[in-house]
């Protein structure tokens, strides 16, 4: 389920915004079968978005997005890698082509969850020759810029047709999906929920700023 879950974090919203001055900071409650062994266990992810830099981090990783390229530093084993974009373009190649036929339904359900009022949208895909099921609540007045979140990740994207697909029907609602509950075969296979959307003045140096003493993955 790795690869579905890294899907998940994927859509978390639209793609792309042409300019903006402010940085943000996100937290989101992940709750997935993260280690294959049937469980689906709760963990936190805290993101920080700027102009040219996102950083994603949990109790096990640390994750950059710059202008250039993608870091990731496992916090388990102090081992990281880096990679452009050109170097990934096969990667989220193989990625875009286990999703297809996306589709996006808005219902008539209102819910507030958390300080955000929320509309309810239904999404259905075909997930690595699964069909997968998407609960999708959808705020639209959160403060936050709706089509912020994955400006970087557009980068890695952009050749993967599928991925683009339903990053841009999740951005044409206007909104940011605050929460989302997946299944497959009726079963949940994932639930995610932004708990706090926070503006900043800047990102602290602490955190724009590789940790050190890790030691290169090998290819």
């Amino acid at each position: 389920m790795r690869f579905i879950v890294k899907i998940q974090i994927l859509i978390m919203a639209a793609a792309f915004s042409l300019a903006f001055s402010k940085d943000y900071y996100i937290k989101q409650m992940l709750v997935a079968d993260a280690d294959d062994d049937g469980r689906l266990d709760t963990t936190f992810q805290e993101t920080y978005i700027s102009d040219k830099l996102v950083v994603m981090m949990d109790e096990m990783s640390l994750s950059y997005l710059d202008e250039e390229s993608f870091s990731f530093y496992n916090n388990i084993d102090s081992s990281y890698f880096r990679r452009t974009f050109k170097e990934l373009e096969e990667l989220m190649t193989s990625s875009d082509s286990q999703i297809k036929d996306f589709k996006l339904t808005r219902t008539e359900e209102k819910k507030k969850i958390g300080q955000w009022q929320t509309e309810k949208y239904t999404a259905k895909a075909v997930i690595m020759g699964m069909d997968m099921d998407l609960d999708m609540y959808i705020a639209k007045n959160t403060g936050f810029p709706s089509d912020l979140i994955i400006r970087q990740q557009g980068k890695m994207n952009q050749n993967s047709k599928n991925i683009k697909d339903m990053m841009d029907k999740i951005k044409n609602t206007g909104g940011i999906v605050i929460k989302e509950i997946a299944m497959i075969g009726g079963t949940q296979v994932s639930e995610k929920e932004i708990v706090s959307i926070k503006e900043l003045e800047k990102l602290d140096k602490k955190i724009t700023d590789r940790p050190k003493g890790y030691k290169l993955m090998e290819q």
